[in-house]
């Protein structure tokens, strides 16, 4: 027996690592967002090295796995170019003084941006509280194309489902269980601007938790 060389283990890892994310505000408020997000195999691949030769170890950035070769793209290689990605983390302020309404994102993909803006309307325009915006059912479109599939998680009103088929769009309704994995996870932070007070929500399709600490400065 042997162990396998650097080469043989990049070819047994598989793609498809999923983000962590840590969110916090303090009272200030200052606002940290820490998103880790392997992405494709070398990171792991350095991982894997650091657990197996007990040396320092560390993860780089290989989002440039996204750029494109066709000089025409509008995400073609070039110099001071960034490749699209989506890791989003968002935040909403008050419009009249910019103070901090919301720190939130939706990890997974294509849904960043489609969850983004379903936490905004039901936090802003139906008034939820944050783990109910969290848990409100979802919608996605999973290639993230116009003309693509609209999952709709359970607990989805038949009423909307039915509007969308009339309108054209190709829908998978009732999404649960596993398959629920296309929806992402949440995490939800909002500051009352009076009182100051936070509140904060976790997505129970994931294994995350929302949790508040009482730091006194040394």
């Amino acid at each position: 027996m042997f162990a396998p060389s650097p080469i043989q283990q990049l070819y047994r890892i598989r793609h498809g690592t999923d983000p962590q994310e840590l969110r916090c505000v303090n009272t200030d408020p200052h606002r940290r967002i820490y998103i880790l997000a392997s992405y494709h195999v070398l990171p792991p691949l350095l991982l894997s090295l650091r657990r197996r030769n007990a040396t320092p170890g560390f993860t780089l950035q290989n989002r440039g796995w996204g750029f494109v070769l066709d000089p025409s793209h509008p995400n073609c290689l070039r110099p001071s170019a960034r490749p699209y990605h989506t890791i989003i983390p968002g935040m909403i302020t008050h419009a009249d003084t910019g103070e901090l309404y919301a720190s939130l994102s939706n990890m997974g993909g294509y849904m960043q941006p489609q969850g983004h803006l379903q936490l905004l309307l039901r936090l802003v325009g139906q008034g939820m509280d944050p783990q109910e915006a969290v848990d409100a059912p979802r919608f996605c479109i999973v290639d993230g194309t116009q003309n693509g599939t609209v999952f709709l998680e359970e607990g989805t009103e038949e009423e909307a489902v039915e509007a969308l088929r009339r309108r054209g769009h190709v829908v998978r309704a009732n999404v649960t269980g596993g398959g629920r994995a296309v929806f992402g996870k949440a995490q939800v932070i909002v500051r009352d601007r009076e009182t100051g007070v936070l509140w904060a929500g976790s997505d129970g399709r994931a294994d995350g938790c929302a949790m508040g600490l009482d730091h006194e400065p040394s």
